[in-house]
């Protein structure tokens, strides 16, 4: 009787220890994105912490114990996780959170009051409380959707970037240790650094500032503040200066005469009419286009790599001390010479639209791969010897003659007064402009790279193209008898109204429906028959070969051609079985093209 009697009593005992083991033992995650993120990661992140199968863990005291002794965690890049709150909120030594790149909408770090490190950019937060984290010395929160940051109480911040939100107000008075700033892409109409001098990088673009002042900031090395509206900046004092960048402001005066160390200088787009660089010896790249400046010494900057004044009023440019130019933009200038010998290091030139009669780069023959002398005087272009250029625009001058060389890419040479212009030779062009003009003839065969051609407005009576690739075709008003683009099984853009009388466009049924007489106008259509077009490719087996392969034709008698990736023709012959032979044993490996009529097959030799 006893025992029972013992037993009853000690039953709701037991009973009370169950209860409060399954409620200590409660999940601490519900989130199952979270649970996912732990499940993957846990053993890398955490390995001290009991995690269940499915992320989960239970709040016991060991896990609780091994949480809170946590001071490191990066949950980076993990799009699907939306919050971590429930994980963190136990780790109260935690010193540095890294968890950018996810898709968090909240993040709660109050718990977290010995954070010295905190990155959580690139997620979705509107709101972000670090009040309580008085011990924070870093902190990214850029590019979230943030409309207010008070970080008052973080005395200790050293480097605070906010960028890419849209804060309308930054208060920074009291973190008086910042040295490095970053707030661009927001919405702040003012900002006060006054109390910041320790200073170092500021970056502040693309705000609506009016004001800037940065007299006291003797150490600031890195200053951005482009795309606000500046009508003044004294830098004066900041010599230490190596990167600058007020582009697109209002500024009328720059003065940079004492600031010796600066590499970089951005100030185009401003209201700048004279701006003297002779004190800045290694300045490596300079912007100054988009001002009203009638004079530009470089001839002290021989460190110069990079030099662009367009959009200037300039009557004259030296850039003969500057040998080590790699990139020269001096458009839309009043310039009437330009020597370009000495600088034999370029590689892209744009001089457009300035009063040149002549243009010489003979000497730039070993990098020079752009150029744009577009809307000049220019009578004649040699670019024979450049073999690196790929891309040239020599458009709406008064060339006559015009020397090439086979590789270009890109040629516009439009609006002009050119009667010849031989392209034979350019297999690998893509684009060629050549409209407005006085060209009879045009060779375009085999340009198998070829996407777009314009050579509208010319008095072209003949033009065959086979440019399988070709993408749009603008060749009207011309005196073209007939045209063949049924070859041209990509073409989406065409315009060939204008032609001589009783003019006749050949094409498949394809391009029948596809084309209106919007596009050819009075033209006598001739449908070719779908089955002759129908073949594309040519049969080449054995494919890859070690020397010798065999086609299948229906064409008996047609000439065949085995061209490089280069365009150039490495073997011709006349086919005379229906099964032909070809021998390129005495040809390096490599994929080679092999063509004859109304076909194209590929070959990889070995």
């Amino acid at each position: 009787m006893l025992k029972i009697v013992t037993n009853l009593l000690l039953m709701p005992l037991a009973l009370f220890i169950f209860i409060s083991q399954s409620a200590f033992s409660a999940d601490l995650i519900t989130d199952p994105k979270l649970k996912e993120w732990i499940k993957k990661h846990h053993m890398i992140k955490f390995p001290i912490v009991a995690v269940n199968e499915d992320g989960g863990i239970d709040s016991t005291q060991k896990n609780l114990e091994a949480l809170a002794k946590i001071e490191e965690l990066d949950c980076s890049n993990y799009k699907q996780l939306v919050t971590i709150d429930e994980l963190i909120k136990h780790m109260t030594n935690l010193k540095t959170l890294r968890c950018r790149n996810n898709s968090l909408f909240e993040l709660n770090i109050s718990k977290n009051i010995k954070l010295t490190y905190l990155t959580c950019s690139s997620n979705q937060l509107s709101n972000l409380d670090v009040s309580n984290n008085i011990e924070l010395g870093e902190l990214y929160c850029y590019k979230n959707q943030l409309t207010s940051l008070d970080v008052y109480k973080n005395t200790k911040l050293t480097a605070l970037a906010c960028d890419s939100n849209q804060l309308t107000n930054l208060d920074v008075s009291n973190n008086i240790k910042l040295n490095k700033l970053y707030c661009s892409n927001n919405q702040l109409n003012n900002l006060d650094v006054s109390n910041n001098i320790e200073l170092k990088i500021l970056f502040c673009r693309n705000n609506q500032l009016t004001n800037l002042d940065v007299t006291s900031h003797i150490k600031l090395t890195y200053l951005d503040c482009a795309e606000n509206q500046l009508t003044s900046l004294d830098v004066s004092n900041n010599i230490e200066l190596i990167y600058l960048n007020c582009y697109r402001n209002q500024i009328n005066k720059l003065d940079v005469t004492n600031h010796v160390k600066l590499n970089e200088l951005s100030c185009d787009e401003n209201q700048l009419t004279e701006l003297d660089i002779t004190s800045n010896i290694n300045l490596y790249g300079l912007d100054c286009s988009g001002n009203q400046l009638t004079e530009l010494d470089v001839s002290n900057n021989m460190e110069l790599e990079l030099l662009y004044c367009s959009n200037n009023q300039l009557t004259n440019l030296d850039v003969s001390n500057n040998i080590n130019l790699n990139k020269l933009n001096c458009s839309k200038n009043q310039l009437n010479n330009l020597n370009v010998s000495e600088n034999i290091h370029l590689q892209k030139l744009s001089c457009a639209e300035n009063q040149l009669n002549n243009l010489d780069v003979s000497n730039n023959t070993k990098r020079l791969k752009d150029l744009n002398c577009s809307k000049n005087q220019l009578t004649s272009l040699d670019v024979s010897n450049n073999t690196n250029l790929s891309y040239l625009v020599c458009s709406k001058n008064q060339l006559t003659n015009l020397n090439i060389h086979p590789y270009l890419g890109m040629l516009d040479c439009s609006d002009n007064k050119l009667t010849d212009l031989d392209v034979s030779k350019n297999k690998t062009l893509s684009y060629l402009y050549c409209s407005d003009n006085k060209l009879t003839k045009l060779e375009l065969t085999n340009h198998l790279w070829l996407k777009e051609l314009v050579c509208s407005r010319n008095k072209t009576n003949k033009l065959d193209i086979n440019c399988v690739n070709l993408i749009g075709l603008y060749c009207n008003d011309n005196i073209l008898d007939s045209l063949d683009i049924s070859p041209l099984t990509n073409l989406a853009e065409l315009n060939c109204c204008n032609q001589a009388q009783g003019f006749s466009l050949r094409l498949t049924t394809e391009q029948k429906n596809k084309f209106t007489e919007e596009h050819y106008c009075n033209a006598i259509l001739k449908e070719k028959p779908k089955s002759i077009c129908e073949v594309e490719w040519l049969d080449v087996y054995p494919n890859p070969t070690a020397g010798k392969f065999f086609i299948d034709s229906k064409f008996i008698s047609d000439e065949i051609k085995i061209l490089n990736l280069a365009g150039e023709v490495l073997y011709k012959n006349t086919l005379n079985y229906e099964k032909t032979e070809i021998d390129i044993s005495n040809l390096p490996a490599g994929v080679y093209l092999v063509i004859t009529k109304g076909k194209i097959g590929k070959v990889v030799k070995n």
